[in-house]
């Protein structure tokens, strides 16, 4: 059964189609790759899923309820989210409180609630506090709370965006290549977490170039080129394929 489901997508920036008639399903619980050459569409697809963009056609569906033309603040709400391939991080803030200022909707966002219904504040304070530290062991950069963003890593700096994002409790989440300039043996690592996840139940599509890391840990790929889907297909036959040997390497 697909959770995420969009039909026949155009999108147009001046006289350049950037998305045209793209027809994709993320399976529930399933890692989906998306891979393609420079400027094929894949960011733009994700931004348009995502409400970024306005779709110029086409339909998108989260299980059956349709999402066509809403904001992005309406389809974060769904539970539909992303990342960026540059971390969006408050760097002058601790890791702790990036991972607190992520969670929405909180009782003490209300002036009245801060003075009359400060125990419910209190208590929703800690069970988010709680549900931030979890998050961060299992990412296992706990031991930076206190931290600043901004004297992390490039890879922690992932870590930590992931981390973010996760605390808002996604149903399907959008990765714009989550272990770009990241090493090796870190990227293994987050995408072993990535895999953990989605053994709890969460649904991915992830953008990569780092195709040999795909193959290990997606389900099925869909290869992208001048804002189309040339190909779609299990990671042994995407590495089989004719077709997407010739978006690659030019024919």
């Amino acid at each position: 059964m697909s959770l995420l489901r969009v039909e026949g997508l155009k999108k147009s920036f001046g006289g350049v189609r950037a998305l045209e008639d793209v027809t994709m399903e993320i399976p529930e619980g399933g890692i989906v790759g998306l891979i393609g050459p420079n400027g094929s569409g894949k960011s733009t697809l994700v931004n348009v899923i995502t409400g970024i963009f306005p779709p110029d056609g086409g339909r998108m569906f989260l299980a059956e309820q349709e999402f066509t033309g809403e904001g992005a603040h309406r389809i974060a709400n769904m539970g539909v989210m992303r990342t960026f391939q540059v971390p969006r991080v408050f760097k002058e803030m601790s890791v702790m409180e990036n991972m607190l200022v992520s969670k929405g909707d909180q009782t003490g966002e209300d002036l009245f609630n801060t003075f009359f219904r400060w125990g419910r504040v209190r208590e929703e304070e800690r069970e988010n506090i709680a549900r931030a530290r979890d998050i961060l062991e299992f990412l296992e950069i706990w031991h930076m709370k206190n931290e600043l963003a901004s004297s992390l890593s490039g890879g922690q700096q992932k870590l930590l965006a992931l981390a973010r994002v996760l605390m808002a409790g996604p149903r399907v989440l959008l990765l714009d290549e989550p272990v770009a300039g990241v090493n090796p043996k870190l990227a293994r690592k987050i995408f072993g977490k990535i895999q953990e996840l989605r053994e709890g139940g969460m649904t991915f599509l992830i953008i990569e170039h780092d195709v040999d890391i795909l193959m290990d840990f997606c389900d099925e790929i869909y290869v992208m080129d001048r804002g189309r889907i040339v190909f779609k297909g299990e990671p042994r036959e995407v590495l089989e394929s004719k077709e997407v040997m010739e978006v690659y390497m030019g024919g």
